[in-house]
């Protein structure tokens, strides 16, 4: 499934389509996931552009799981601006729908810590992300 998975993150499809049905349909997808598929895709996202990370962040966000938090948590390491904003929301999303998990909430506020950023978007949603640990 991570075939299918990694193949639809790559089509092109116009950021309407994308943000209305796309992340639906890659969602369902990853619902296929088996233990195999998440080992493959903890391997091989970091042979992936930055427009593949995004999609990933985009989708990994509406996935309420733990396993969608600790890849979203090893996306933090990507230095660039827009994989971070949508890594940054996905995980503010997993925080709202109450993804809390002791096991991940260290290494989160470790990596959160590291990040330095110019970005106005990226620093505002790094204090929600703070506030929400805070609780």
């Amino acid at each position: 499934m991570f075939i299918d998975f990694d193949n639809y993150l790559l089509s092109s499809f116009s950021e309407d389509y994308w943000s209305d049905e796309g992340i639906s349909f890659a969602e369902v997808k990853l619902c296929e996931f088996s233990s195999e598929d998440w080992l493959t895709i903890n391997e091989e996202w970091r042979d992936r552009d930055y427009f593949w990370l995004i999609r990933c962040a985009n989708v990994l966000g509406d996935f309420n799981d733990s396993k969608s938090m600790e890849l979203l948590i090893n996306f933090l390491s990507v230095d660039n601006v827009e994989v971070q904003i949508a890594v940054l929301d996905s995980i503010n999303s997993l925080l709202s729908m109450g993804m809390i998990n002791k096991d991940f909430d260290m290494d989160l506020i470790d990596k959160v810590k590291k990040i330095e950023s110019s970005s106005t978007v990226v620093n505002a949603m790094l204090n929600s992300l703070n506030n929400k640990l805070k609780k």
